[in-house]
């Protein structure tokens, strides 16, 4: 009986018998839990807008973050 292994992704349940299919899977699985660390940190990066009232010559400075607005 060949090897049987058992992949999670994204909540669904992928069942592989073969070694190649396997070991491509477990590579997918890497990457995508890489990217996804990835996009993680630059949603937590800061903002910086800029603007300038021309009334006052006042140029202001603000921080936000990239999470999306409602």
């Amino acid at each position: 009986m060949p090897d049987v292994s058992v992949f999670n992704m994204d909540n669904q349940n992928i069942n592989i018998k073969d070694s190649t299919a396997r070991s491509a899977a477990q590579s997918a699985l890497q990457k995508a839990t890489q990217a996804q660390a990835q996009v993680q940190e630059i949603l937590d990066l800061s903002r910086l807008e800029i603007s300038y009232e021309s009334g006052t010559e006042t140029i202001k400075f603000t921080t936000s973050d990239h999470e999306p607005t409602a």
